[in-house]
């Protein structure tokens, strides 16, 4: 019993800890990051790293990401203050055409993805 009261315990906890903690409020467009995040998809400037990965996610909500496949995978680097971007082609072209039509910000860092056998 005291078990599942801790693990219950923990949850909510946590819960309560990733909605809460938000600095933020929503709609509230003081913050000049959080005004260049509402721009929306297309090559949008971004500066903060949360706001490119929302985005990135923007873009694959939509029908042109169908026909884009390059893209492997992205995260947060928090230690060097980027999002790191893995292409299958990380040409200069392919960089270019992600930043007009995806995101553009100084902020990315372009890695190429290495097939594992």
């Amino acid at each position: 019993m005291k078990k599942k009261f801790l693990v219950v315990f923990l949850l909510l906890v946590m819960c309560l800890s990733l909605t809460g903690c938000k600095d933020k409020e929503e709609g509230n467009t003081n913050n000049p990051d959080q005004q260049q995040d509402q721009q929306g998809t297309g090559g949008s400037a971004t500066t903060s790293l949360e706001g490119i990965t929302n985005e990135i996610i923007k873009f694959y909500q939509t029908d042109k990401a169908q026909d884009y496949l390059n893209l492997v995978s992205y995260y947060i680097d928090n230690e060097n203050d980027v999002v790191v971007v893995e292409l299958k082609d990380n040409s200069s072209e392919a960089q270019d055409w992600f930043l007009k039509n995806i995101v553009n910000s100084d902020k990315i860092k372009f890695i190429k993805f290495e097939e594992q056998n």
